[in-house]
């Protein structure tokens, strides 16, 4: 006989399928940062709102060899505070975090006092260029939200476009989350290394990422623990091609 679920597992059946729907699975994001909010403890909070909180290690290298001052980096999908930090010990810094629900993200943080040193913005992932312009910044940062995205192909070459020549987008996520989510909420894509190249897939489609950006980038992928380090380096203009070029495949 098979066993009945239990109360927890039986509601994450009914409510999945709800929580695919764009709207619905937006307001589960809002009460998971609402939750987390309300969870954290203040000492962990206030060393994240710390001003002098050290810029996130999988950075350095690229900072380091970065002749710009300051070095300009643009995160997306940042959520309430920049997860990168905002300090590099040589190194000035001009940081814009991003995220489609900054307003929300900031009246959060407001109704608990509390104040970033440097507020979220509001950015669409998909349309980058159009608010901040082609080549901008020094280094375009993204953590856990490309599987996220409902056209991750379109935010990546965006993320791409904004980019100066020579300069870094860096993708830093959870391997294979929306299977681990069991694709509810946000998450609808997987990010995984194979070899040195980055996939991105689904249970519809499959995307090399180092093949689709050939020859505009250079792409290299390596798996830290449970996570997925990716650099990608703009050799030449934006790659526009890529959405097409991945309809094609």
């Amino acid at each position: 006989m098979n066993e009945r679920p239990g109360p927890t597992r039986l509601l994450t059946r009914i409510l999945t399928p709800l929580w695919r729907i764009q709207r619905l699975a937006l307001l589960s994001e809002r009460f998971y940062w609402d939750l987390f909010l309300r969870r954290r403890e203040e000492d962990q909070l206030t060393r994240e709102l710390d001003p002098d909180r050290p810029l996130a290690g999988s950075l350095w290298a690229l900072v380091d060899q970065e002749p710009a001052d300051p070095v300009t980096i643009l995160e997306v999908g940042s959520g309430p505070i920049a997860t990168i930090g905002f300090k590099h010990p040589k190194r000035r810094l001009q940081i814009t975090p991003t995220d489609v629900l900054a307003d929300e993200y900031n009246r959060m943080l407001r109704r608990r006092g509390k104040v970033p040193p440097i507020p979220t913005i509001y950015a669409d992932a998909e349309r980058l260029t159009a608010q901040f312009g082609a080549n901008t910044f020094n280094i375009v940062y993204a953590a856990n939200c490309v599987d996220h995205m409902r056209d991750p192909l379109t935010a990546i070459r965006e993320m791409i476009s904004v980019a100066r020549l020579g300069g870094y987008v860096v993708l830093d996520h959870l391997i294979d989350e929306g299977v681990r989510q069991n694709y509810s909420g946000l998450h609808r894509w997987n990010l995984r290394a194979e070899e040195g190249r980055p996939i991105l897939w689904n249970r519809l489609q499959r995307h090399d990422l180092a093949d689709l950006l050939a020859p505009s980038c250079d792409v290299r992928a390596t798996v830290m623990e449970d996570k997925v380090h990716v650099e990608i380096r703009k050799l030449t203009a934006a790659p526009l091609g890529i959405v097409q070029k991945a309809k094609s495949c």
